[in-house]
């Protein structure tokens, strides 16, 4: 696993290397990062300029092979599938990525009349519509995404709401900033997690210079996950790297966003508008 890529070119893309600050309480939030799949089949309006324009980071990929690409190298926090652009439907697109990235918060934009079934995305936008409409609709799917009921991966079940962890019949309250940490190495279990991402989606900050912040809140989290803290099985530090989660010790197996009552997943059919 290699630290997040650089921008790859591309209409819209707005992604640099992180900017040093001098302190982290003077620096910039950090901006959610979209991860835009487009092609150059047709031409479209110029959305992802105007997201890019709007308190967003974008990066443009031209196929959905690069797209599950960057999601294991970017770490976006939302996912936007311009299918009028491959004049598809996007469903096969929407579904790949789905597939990859269960957790990831979806959105497609498509003019063929397909039933909601048959997507994966959480939204779906069809004609005629605004670069303002997809950006209050990409505002709105971050903002569900962070009340998303129960994350489950191996042993662990993280109850989003309640920052609660279950773990070997025990339950952990756990710390705002704890609980976030610990989700997005559930999010991204068994990958290497850079430390600027964590900055990024932990602390929402692009300021990385205070590693001795992350380092103790890894290693508290570490006192409720591990049986030895001094030994960890399952969250490993990579050196020069970052973190990595693997609760199946390297088996391919994705998180599930599900109930807390353990029933089973919810439906994953999308809101068309």
């Amino acid at each position: 696993m290699s630290a997040p890529a650089a921008a790859r070119g591309g209409v819209g893309t707005v992604v640099r290397r992180t900017q040093r600050h001098a302190c982290m309480k003077g620096s910039p939030p950090a901006k959610a990062l979209v991860l835009w799949v487009e092609s150059t089949r047709r031409r479209t309006e110029p959305w992802a300029q105007a997201v890019a324009r709007r308190d967003f980071r974008v990066l443009v990929v031209r196929t959905g092979r690069e797209g599950v690409e960057q999601l294991s190298q970017a770490y976006p926090d939302i996912t936007v599938i311009n299918a009028l652009s491959f004049n598809s439907s996007g469903r096969r697109l929407s579904r790949l990525l789905r597939q990859h990235a269960p957790q990831l918060p979806q959105l497609l934009l498509t003019d063929k009349v397909l039933p909601p079934s048959a997507l994966a995305a959480d939204v779906v936008l069809t004609p005629p519509f605004t670069a303002r409409k997809i950006v209050n609709r990409l505002r709105r799917l971050l903002a569900l995404a962070e009340s998303r009921r129960c994350l489950e991966i191996g042993p662990l079940r993280l109850d989003l709401d309640n920052r609660r962890l279950y773990l070997d019949g025990r339950e952990h309250d756990l710390t705002p900033r704890l609980a976030r940490l610990l989700r997005v190495l559930m999010e991204n279990a068994g990958y290497v997690v850079p430390r600027e991402v964590l900055f990024r989606k932990v602390w929402q900050t692009e300021y990385t210079e205070d590693t001795r912040t992350l380092d103790v809140h890894i290693s508290w989290l570490r006192r409720v996950l591990e049986a030895d803290p001094r030994r960890p099985r399952w969250l490993r530090t990579v050196r020069g790297r970052g973190y990595i989660l693997d609760v199946y010790e390297g088996q391919d197996k994705p998180p599930r966003v599900r109930p807390c009552d353990g029933s089973d997943a919810f439906d994953t059919i999308p809101i068309v508008e």
